[in-house]
């Protein structure tokens, strides 16, 4: 099961029907009077909220477990991967399907005197001045799926202290239309 919370209830059920009809069974078979067989009733009851626990503690754990060591390799490869980007010497930019930017990188943050959050959720033409540009973006990342598309760009970006002037280059990441923006 794919579901680790349908998975625990699942288990969970089964465990109380087997223990309900399997205790039953063993108390009818061990205890013939009747006053003896009512207190093995309430210590088989504690037994099952012992056990239940421990068996609801152990799926958890390992559910959660896995899941953080999962969490954690994720967490390590994006500080990596984001290293990297940083330090690569160029500027990237990450737009969604609706050509919004969800990622940048430093270079890009210290070029443009803005920071990710300033930056992030906004469109392309509303963080460049250059309108050819986000023209230009707008316009080849819905086509980046045909390799004949050229995909590559000459535009001057404004900065506080000087224009520059950068070749860009789109790429399609496939995860849910996102486009990313280089630039060398």
């Amino acid at each position: 099961m794919k579901n680790p919370a349908l998975k625990v209830a699942f288990l969970y059920i089964l465990f109380g029907i087997l223990w309900i009809l399997l205790s039953d069974m063993v108390v009818d078979w061990m205890f013939v009077e009747r006053s003896t067989s009512t207190h093995a009733q309430t210590y088989k009851g504690w037994a099952f909220v012992l056990f239940s626990g421990l068996l609801f503690y152990f799926l958890i754990y390992r559910e959660f477990k896995g899941k953080n060591e999962t969490q954690l390799e994720l967490a390590k490869q994006k500080d990596f991967s984001d290293a990297v980007l940083d330090t690569a010497g160029v500027f990237v930019a990450v737009f969604d399907s609706e050509e919004r930017i969800v990622f940048t990188n430093e270079t890009l943050e210290e070029t443009l005197a803005l920071k990710s959050k300033e930056i992030s959720g906004k469109a392309c033409s509303e963080v460049f001045a250059n309108p050819d540009l986000a023209y230009w973006v707008k316009n080849i990342s819905s086509k980046l799926a045909d390799d004949e598309v050229e995909n590559f760009y000459e535009a001057d970006l404004e900065t506080l202290s000087s224009t520059l002037h950068i070749r860009w280059a789109l790429s399609n990441l496939r995860a849910g239309r996102r486009s990313m923006i280089t630039s060398f």
